[in-house]
């Protein structure tokens, strides 16, 4: 192969690469969700407290 074909190539790659980038980041939602759960095995009287005071949370 010679320099002009594989630089013909490269050239066309490139931007073929970018525009299908943009297309899939255009289709995706434009927000998310995260969402964590857990089951702690305690009366709802006794979590309260501990969840109702961000102070107490730990990180």
């Amino acid at each position: 192969m010679t320099k002009k074909p594989m630089l013909k190539i490269i050239l066309i790659a490139i931007p073929t690469v970018i525009v299908v980038f943009i297309i899939i980041v255009a289709m995706q939602p434009s927000s998310y969700r995260v969402m964590r759960s857990l089951v702690i095995a305690a009366p709802p009287d006794a979590l309260f407290p501990h969840m109702n005071d961000l102070k107490k949370w730990e990180v």
